[in-house]
């Protein structure tokens, strides 16, 4: 069953390397995105499964989402010593549309894609968001640099 969200989100500006919620006459300043549930839910560790990290003091995550239907993040830090493979690459984009799923599940989106590009030293994950309101979302994440085989 779809819910009914605010179609507001915080708007998020880059400082750097991270993100910032920027402040307007002393609230927070929303607009019509998905940047705060996108970062949230691919760059949150979600709890590895014992096939990915076999230790399971290392499987990061919050440990009640191994027994629960609830899962915040992604699995994508296990990819984190990935060299640019393409099959590699591409298990990495299916984690990452898995990690974006819900929004599927919750009525925010009719499809979401995504997709890895190697340009040079650079991995660059690009995300397709396709809303019910024909509106598409496209976001692009630098994953790593300078990690060739």
């Amino acid at each position: 069953m779809a819910h009914e969200f605010v179609k507001q989100d915080a708007k998020l500006t880059i400082v750097g390397q991270l993100y910032d919620i920027s402040i307007l006459n002393g609230d927070i300043e929303t607009e019509d995105s998905f940047d705060t549930p996108i970062i949230t839910s691919l760059f949150t560790e979600a709890r590895a499964h014992h096939d990915e990290v076999v230790t399971p003091e290392r499987r990061r995550g919050w440990i009640g989402s191994h027994n629960s239907s609830f899962i915040l993040g992604s699995t994508m830090w296990v990819y984190g010593q990935l060299r640019n493979r393409q099959v590699e690459l591409n298990e990495l984009a299916g984690v990452a549309r898995l990690a974006l799923d819900h929004f599927k599940e919750d009525g925010r989106a009719i499809n979401v894609s995504s997709s890895i590009a190697v340009e040079g030293n650079l991995a660059r994950l690009s995300i397709r968001i396709e809303r019910p309101n024909n509106r598409v979302d496209y976001r692009y994440y630098e994953l790593w640099e300078n990690t060739g085989v």
